[in-house]
């Protein structure tokens, strides 16, 4: 039986960019007074991530792995839109359930504030789909049965 690992790496301050609503220009985060923020912090977000996101079945079928570079913008009320990939294609199969369980979050967030006013603000998280325990017999076994 294979095991199934998930990593997320969370949104590192040098990947997040924030944007004051109506403007144009994009701020470093270091030009934020305070970073946007999930419920428990980064370890919350983790957690929650974690909790609800569920490897594809088509994924697996496929020996589907890696990770996926999802960015949103976390808006002045907390919720959150422009969701999508970002960087080289992976598995569609992944990518739709990085982007469906990022978007389950809408609503969650705290919205970050520059200059005593909430703001929005990008992140880019990375999430890894890993498979464990996979023996390579049975991989090799799989395929000879797979329909093509």
């Amino acid at each position: 039986m294979k095991k199934v690992m998930i990593f997320f790496l969370l949104a590192l301050p040098a990947l997040s960019i924030a944007q004051i609503a109506g403007d144009t220009s994009a701020f470093e985060i270091a030009d934020v007074d305070q970073k946007a923020s999930f419920p428990g912090g980064d370890v919350g977000l983790q957690k929650y991530l974690a909790v609800n996101l569920k490897y594809p079945l088509m994924a697996l079928e496929q020996d589907a792995q890696g990770t996926i570079t999802i960015m949103f913008v976390v808006k002045k009320d907390g919720t959150i839109s422009d969701i999508k990939r970002i960087g080289k294609r992976q598995n569609k199969h992944l990518e739709a359930e990085a982007i469906r369980v990022v978007k389950s979050t809408s609503g969650m967030w705290k919205p970050a504030v520059q200059r005593d006013k909430p703001v929005n603000m990008r992140f880019r998280i990375p999430v890894r789909f890993e498979i464990y325990g996979g023996d390579t017999k049975v991989k090799k076994k799989r395929r000879l049965f797979r329909r093509n």
